[in-house]
């Protein structure tokens, strides 16, 4: 489907996906900006994300030159780098910033008493932005990490999802548990809707979160397999070497499964699958990344 671009400058294209919703597509290669989202409302702007410094005074631009008011809230979608390095731009603003209950801890700098109000979510809260309705939702697990925020606009069914939806090549376990993560994008699946606005990659049908379960249940697959023959002592003792070298290895095999890794992922394969190796052994020892 070919969509509107509004608004192209700085290396950065918002896409219109409805009258309500805008993809922020941001140049991750160039100029280090994740892709972030706008919710429109009448006279109410939101934005999610704050990449880096100069995405988050742009975005502050943006809202005005492109949708004729000036910024009023903020959802962060979770803690990486690359979503809130741009935090201290919106911090100076009288803006009102909604994000996991879990990532406050993260992103209020102690003690600061600026015009921007924090709004932990917990759960599932509904949010009227004007007239329109916006689900928030907090993961009650470690999906992409336990700090993710997923945003719903309800009427349109799409969804903003930071990094819980991404592009197969751009997965990242580092805080996750993958089992974890696929049972909660069966879940997301199972609601319906119509498209999803990811943070790394571009704007995708529904069917995307299948994509994404299926894939990560193959790494898993494949993770276990790595594992398997391992004693106790070898698990808790594997260290980053070693999961990247269990990982080289299962790609390098002729199996039809690493061959679908290979191919999905492409140069990101055996990162992946060493991090879901790592993943499986924190989740066998008890440890937290």
């Amino acid at each position: 489907m070919e969509r509107e671009i509004v608004y192209q400058k700085n290396r950065v294209e918002i896409v219109r996906v409805t009258p309500h919703l805008y993809f922020r597509r941001g140049d991750m290669p160039a100029r280090r900006q994740s892709n972030g989202a706008f919710l429109v409302s009448g006279e109410v702007v939101a934005t999610v994300d704050a990449t880096t410094m100069e995405a988050a005074e742009e975005m502050l631009q943006e809202a005005v030159e492109v949708f004729g008011h000036p910024l009023r809230y903020v959802f962060l979608t979770h803690g990486d780098g690359d979503h809130v390095a741009g935090l201290p731009v919106f911090l100076e603003q009288p803006l009102t910033i909604f994000c996991s209950h879990r990532l406050l801890g993260q992103v209020v700098p102690q003690g600061y008493d600026g015009p921007a109000a924090f709004m932990g979510i917990e759960g599932v809260q509904t949010l009227w932005l004007g007239g329109l309705e916006v689900e928030l939702s907090t993961v009650p697990i470690a999906a992409h990490s336990p700090r993710d925020l997923l945003i719903r606009v309800v009427q349109d069914g799409c969804v903003v999802a930071g990094d819980t939806g991404v592009s197969l090549d751009h997965l990242y376990f580092h805080a996750a548990d993958p089992v974890e993560w696929a049972r909660l994008l069966r879940e997301i699946d199972a609601r319906g809707g119509s498209a999803i606005l990811p943070g790394h990659g571009d704007i995708y049908p529904w069917s995307h979160w299948k994509e994404i379960t299926d894939f990560i249940d193959l790494l898993v697959q494949a993770g276990n397999a790595c594992l398997e023959g391992l004693s106790e002592e070898e698990v808790s003792a594997l260290d980053d070497d070693r999961a990247t070298q269990l990982a080289g290895g299962y790609l390098a095999g002729p199996g039809a499964s690493a061959g679908t890794i290979r191919d999905t992922a492409g140069a990101s394969a055996e990162r992946e699958l060493r991090m879901v190796i790592q993943a499986l052994v924190r989740k066998r020892t008890g440890h937290t990344a």
